[in-house]
């Protein structure tokens, strides 16, 4: 029987309620914590250690299969959505951080969208589709 010490349990979950709830990170730290911990029960240690390795995961596949789906003009993009810091910023100022009009960049948040990579909350605002696609890319080296 595998058994959680108290706090082991809730730092995996934490983390994957900052990521969003997406079940799917939550099976990879869930993964992770059988690669790194010595022994069952698993404590905090175990966990912080599984989350690393989680979020590792992540970003060697997860993460990249959408990073690579996008075109240089669309990661410009992307990654100017991603360091405005907000979860859903106004088209406009992602515009803006990029030096050009709203309309110079409307083409390239349509296809964004329409490879699945964004999408529009509400009129004006754009997201990602999936949680932690923002911190994903502010670890990118820019070009």
């Amino acid at each position: 029987m595998t058994v959680f010490l108290p706090g082991g349990c809730s730092i995996a979950v934490r983390r994957g309620e900052q990521l969003g709830g997406c079940v799917y990170f939550l099976q990879e730290f869930g993964k992770a914590i059988w690669h790194t911990a010595p022994a069952s029960p698993f404590d905090a240690e175990d966990a912080h250690s599984a989350v690393e390795e989680g979020r590792r995961a992540l970003d060697d596949g997860f993460f990249p299969s959408r990073w690579t789906r996008a075109t240089d003009r669309e990661r410009r993009y992307l990654r100017a959505i991603a360091e405005t810091g907000e979860p859903t910023p106004r088209s406009g100022k992602v515009a803006a951080a990029m030096g050009v009009a709203t309309t110079a960049v409307s083409d390239v948040r349509d296809s964004a969208i329409k490879k699945g990579l964004i999408w529009s909350p509400e009129h004006g605002r754009i997201a990602f589709t999936v949680p932690g696609m923002a911190d994903f890319i502010r670890r990118q080296p820019t070009a």
